[in-house]
């Protein structure tokens, strides 16, 4: 039985006016996630009240916010790996080294892209992600390209010259703004998500080494916290409103691989890269 997202986070009274066992599906529901999360996600949201600032304030539980459709323009996209975990991001990352150097390069040379930081041990810190689309390979139109660049790859380019790269086009990212510095309702959502992703992932796909979760710093739009980026080679896709109910929707769209966004997962959508193949 798969319940609303309304019904899983409705307050005492509108509770009550429930048949008792549905009421009571729709607590452990809404309770869930926080007997599933790690010790070290618990110490991320330390002192920040869920009513307020997580998945039971009114975006999150209530309709869907009437101008989250659109309100986010994706564009191409550089993320810099950090060692530094998200609770200690300055709210402009001017503590996260390497960041002013590449953030210098990006703007004399990819003056349209989005700069923002992320942390995951699956690399080294240091290591420059890039999402753009270009030109596929076969037949015309685009495709959505993911680039790894080595540590030391900053300037991005040197006398023109483009520094050593992976192609990660054929992987998924899902990045979670977790930016607790710029807002709480961020710090308390991205963490919880980006916890409960991976571990609905690790047991959706235990063989699969193409998916990575990230939390990431500020990308725009607090009031929609959880703000979620899918990247894959079928295109971009910003959600927000998102919450632990809807990990397994997600999870279902990267292994269905076909860039279709779930029934459920529709009405969160803020925007898009390449449109045509993220449908």
């Amino acid at each position: 039985m798969r319940l609303s997202r309304v019904s899983c986070f409705l307050d005492s009274g509108a509770l009550s006016m429930l048949h008792p066992a549905r009421r009571a599906l729709c607590r452990v529901t809404a309770q869930n996630y926080k007997t599933r999360i790690t010790a070290e996600t618990r110490a991320a949201i330390a002192g920040l009240d869920a009513a307020v600032f997580g998945f039971e304030r009114a975006e999150c539980s209530g309709p869907v916010p009437a101008k989250l459709a659109g309100s986010y323009t994706m564009s191409d996209h550089l993320i810099l790996n950090t060692a530094m975990p998200p609770t200690a991001w300055a709210k402009r990352y001017q503590n996260v080294p390497g960041f002013k150097e590449l953030e210098a390069a990006v703007r004399a040379q990819l003056p349209e892209a989005t700069l923002t930081v992320c942390h995951t041990a699956e690399y080294p810190a240091g290591t420059v992600f890039r999402f753009a689309p270009a030109a596929a390979e076969t037949g015309g139109g685009e495709q959505l390209q993911c680039t790894r660049y080595a540590p030391a790859a900053v300037p991005l380019w040197h006398d023109g010259v483009p520094p050593s790269s992976i192609d990660c086009s054929a992987d998924s990212f899902v990045l979670v703004c977790a930016h607790r510095s710029r807002d709480a309702r961020c710090g308390y959502c991205g963490p919880v998500l980006a916890d409960i992703f991976g571990q609905e992932l690790r047991r959706a796909l235990p063989e699969s080494s193409r998916v990575h979760v990230m939390p990431c710093s500020h990308f725009g739009g607090h009031v929609y916290a959880g703000n979620v980026l899918l990247y894959s080679r079928h295109g971009g896709v910003c959600f927000g409103c998102v919450t632990p109910t809807d990990a397994e929707a997600l999870v279902d769209m990267i292994r269905n691989d076909d860039g279709v966004v779930p029934p459920t997962l529709k009405d969160r959508v803020r925007g898009r890269l390449m449109p045509s193949a993220a449908r």
